[in-house]
């Protein structure tokens, strides 16, 4: 899991990817990031999200985003990545869904192939 709080934007994006990425080479099957405490997402900030989503697809890492946040739930929808992402209200019901080993995600892979992650 990886917890990103505060503002996600210009001055912060650099710090956000490399938390990501980092992630997603330690994750074994799937990654949780957790944004629910993120007080402001900017569209760019949504735009590093689907740029790790499809980073993560195609090294077979499962990816969702525990969301809980007015901030980034807004901005995903005004950005139309609201259904582009596996999300959930607590970390608690993500953390379950692996536990229970569903799959938390299936990403589009680069080049537009589809691959199943979980």
């Amino acid at each position: 899991m990886v917890p990103i709080s505060g503002d996600v934007d210009a001055a912060s994006l650099r710090a956000v990817r490399e938390q990501i990425n980092a992630g997603i080479d330690e994750a074994a099957r799937s990654l949780v990031v957790d944004l629910s405490q993120v007080t402001f997402l900017s569209i760019r900030g949504a735009e590093v999200l689907a740029d790790a989503q499809w980073r993560a697809g195609a090294d077979g890492v499962g990816f969702s985003l525990v969301t809980g946040s007015r901030a980034v739930d807004h901005t995903l929808r005004v950005t139309d990545l609201d259904n582009r992402f596996r999300c959930f209200t607590s970390v608690e019901d993500a953390l379950a869904q692996l536990r229970d080993g569903r799959s938390l995600s299936t990403v589009p892979a680069p080049l537009g192939a589809w691959q199943a992650v979980g």
